[in-house]
């Protein structure tokens, strides 16, 4: 198993879930060698990006439909006899290639493709409310984004030229309805300064 190509890996202890060239997400226990190693993903579906989600048992993968163009998020939680069950996150009719680089208790941190313009928008699914906050203002719109990770309330992202570290207290201070942070509460009337002049967009 462990010689298909393996995309995007992610590991758990002596656990790796990837996608292969198959778009399958395959789920291995590197203790048992091939014989730990099984398909998780359902038929009918262009599997990619899987992460573990609180423990080995727990995955999240973005799903894309082979028939209907529509991207989705795909818990799927495997069971002590091998029976996986599946739960749908979030379904989004309009976007098919959803990439996902973080996910915790609070949110799923993830990239949308094609976004307004043909370029990479980052989005934060929250499950305590099921909202989505995505980086659409115009001075985001017109960076083409690529990769990214978030920690705390700090967002860095990548484009095709930059690799750039953003307060998202701040950014939050400035468009209080579009935070994704629950735990934040924005201050608009005495927002917080930027950390340096932002670079302007050409």
């Amino acid at each position: 198993m462990l010689d298909r190509r393996a995309g995007y890996p992610d590991m758990l202890n002596n656990f790796v879930v990837y996608y292969d060239y198959d778009f399958e997400v395959q789920y291995c226990d590197l203790e048992k060698g091939d014989a730990g190693c099984f398909k998780i993903s359902r038929d009918g579906e262009m599997a990619r990006y899987p992460l573990f989600f609180g423990d080995h048992r727990t995955v999240i993968y973005t799903s894309e439909d082979k028939v209907n163009p529509t991207g989705s998020f795909v818990k799927a939680e495997i069971s002590n006899d091998g029976k996986i069950t599946y739960t749908e996150i979030y379904k989004d009719p309009t976007e098919k290639a959803l990439a996902i680089f973080q996910v915790n208790d609070e949110y799923i941190f993830f990239l949308r493709r094609p976004a307004p313009a043909g370029k990479g928008m980052h989005c934060w699914y929250r499950f305590s409310d099921k909202k989505t906050f995505c980086m659409d203002g115009e001075f985001d719109q017109g960076l083409d984004k690529r990769s990214g990770h978030t920690h705390n309330r700090t967002y860095i992202y990548i484009t095709d030229r930059v690799i750039a570290v953003r307060d998202m207290e701040c950014y939050c201070d400035h468009n209080p309805d579009n935070c994704p942070f629950a735990d934040y509460t924005p201050n608009p009337e005495n927002p917080k300064e930027a950390w340096k002049r932002p670079f302007k967009v050409e």
